[in-house]
């Protein structure tokens, strides 16, 4: 029933590169990009946190503070050559969106431009930088790596699993003025969906820089959240909790 099953996912491993596998010339990846982070913050301490009212912020001393990078590794090869497109593409389209937010329309206009439509390298390498940034994600939570979603990552496939949903984030507006005219930034941490058949059905994450919000995803088929629980029961129980935990606040 379950053949063929393997090949879907493997195994988290902490000495190793968590999009590619390799062991070579590991480094770390920013959850959010220093490029972006210098823009919104210049080369100044900056504080991080939830910014909840229970949880203390911390200081971080710049945009390369390791506070900023994911806990699993990326390979030198990965974290350069192999996203370097998706990188620039990201970079691109977010300026562009910045610009057609601040004019008061939709950033989404911009997938109607030939440079951007559906399937070209532009839209592509843009997807590709969320994939990338799933991936960490997920192997931040100790998940395994989704064999469809690193290898979009990487550019070794072009078939595009993630779903992207664009906008003004709303939690701008509830911030004290004295962090909205700072600049604000964030990611929004591993989240996970679990369906009517009982299995994860979705895994998702969020970037937030500026007002701009960006949320990605991939859907599961009920056939694979069955052998994400059945091939790592550990970390399906750390996702069944952290979704019972969701639906309870």
């Amino acid at each position: 029933m379950m053949g063929g099953m393997e090949k879907i996912f493997e195994p988290y491993d902490s000495t190793a590169c968590c999009l590619c596998g390799s062991r070579s010339h590991l480094s770390g990846e920013h959850k959010i990009k220093a490029s972006q982070l210098r823009k919104q913050f210049g080369i100044e301490p900056m504080l991080i946190g939830s910014f909840d009212g229970r949880s203390k912020p911390k200081f971080a001393q710049g945009p390369k503070s390791k506070a900023f990078h994911f806990s699993a590794p990326v390979c030198v090869k990965c974290n350069s050559l192999k996203t370097q497109n998706a990188d620039k593409a990201f970079d691109q389209f977010h300026q562009m969106a910045s610009e057609v937010v601040a004019c008061g329309s939709d950033p989404k206009i911009l997938f109607s431009k030939p440079e951007w439509s559906e399937n070209t390298n532009n839209y592509l390498d843009l997807y590709r930088f969320f994939a990338k940034q799933l991936a960490c994600q997920i192997a931040q939570s100790n998940g395994p790596r989704f064999k469809i979603i690193c290898d979009f990552a990487i550019g070794m496939s072009r078939i595009n699993p993630i779903q992207l949903f664009i906008d003004r984030d709303p939690a701008i507006d509830v911030l004290p003025a004295l962090l909205r005219n700072e600049g604000v930034a964030g990611h929004g941490g591993l989240q996970v969906c679990y369906g009517s058949f009982g299995v994860v059905c979705r895994f998702g994450s969020s970037l937030t820089i500026g007002e701009m919000r960006y949320n990605f995803a991939i859907g599961l088929a009920p056939i694979v959240g069955l052998a994400l629980r059945i091939q790592y029961p550990n970390f399906e129980q750390k996702c069944k909790a952290a979704w019972k935990a969701l639906k309870l606040e």
